[in-house]
């Protein structure tokens, strides 16, 4: 939600510790999510407390709203010793979106785009779900231009290949063409877009301390997002 000058993600406490979330086959989660329900009375998957994961998939949510990307609703969460968590509303998909692919292939290239932006390279088949609405991106907890503290530093150090979807995702969506008009969206987000949502979960997450390194390096990427973006296309 908006609060003046900052986009503020919600903040919920958590009523339970949660079920462990099991992944598709052969996709490893990381962050070991869990369902949980949350004080809304709605079941939340949530991520956390590590820092970087709540940073960078709070952070990833409120800038891809801002570009009406499909990402779950999202929240900060408590839970009972007071730490926060990242909390995505539960979505009763289907988590094999194979089957959906071809039909969809223009969103799955905007999703990529913004990876590139965010420089998030976790981007597989697992980080979807088919949900009622359509197809949903889930998963930015990898985002690099968040998760480091910093980021001008770290980045030219890692390669942007890698930033292509992997696995047989990557294989699936070869040929697809670059989203130029999403790529105009990216350009036009103002900087007072990204440092209203970047100092919105900062606001919310006092521990997240570099995020202005994070509005800076965010800024910078989207000043030349379509040159980056090529450095990435197959």
């Amino acid at each position: 939600m908006e609060s003046g000058l900052f986009r503020l993600p919600q903040l919920l406490d958590l009523l339970d510790e949660g079920e462990p979330i099991v992944p598709p086959a052969e996709i490893v989660y990381s962050s070991a999510p869990r369902l949980c329900m949350a004080s809304d009375g709605r079941a939340y998957v949530v991520k956390g407390p590590q820092l970087e994961v709540v940073a960078a998939e709070t952070v990833a949510h409120a800038l891809a709203e801002i570009v009406e990307l499909p990402v779950p609703k999202y929240a900060l969460a408590r839970d009972g010793d007071g730490a926060r968590h990242f909390a995505s509303r539960h979505i009763d998909g289907l988590r094999d979106i194979t089957p959906f692919i071809a039909q969809n292939r223009a969103l799955l290239a905007q999703v990529v785009a913004f990876d590139v932006w965010l420089f998030n390279n976790d981007r597989n088949l697992g980080a979807f779900v088919m949900g009622p609405e359509g197809l949903v991106a889930i998963d930015f907890e990898k985002s690099r231009i968040i998760r480091s503290r910093t980021p001008t530093v770290e980045i030219p150090t890692l390669q942007p290949r890698t930033l292509w979807p992997r696995g047989e995702l990557g294989q699936l969506m070869k040929g697809i063409a670059m989203p130029r008009d999403f790529l105009g969206k990216l350009e036009n987000v103002s900087d007072s877009d990204i440092e209203s949502a970047v100092r919105g979960v900062s606001a919310q997450l006092p521990e997240y301390t570099w995020s202005e390194s994070t509005t800076f390096a965010l800024t910078q990427r989207r000043k030349k997002i379509r040159s980056l973006v090529k450095e990435v296309w197959p």
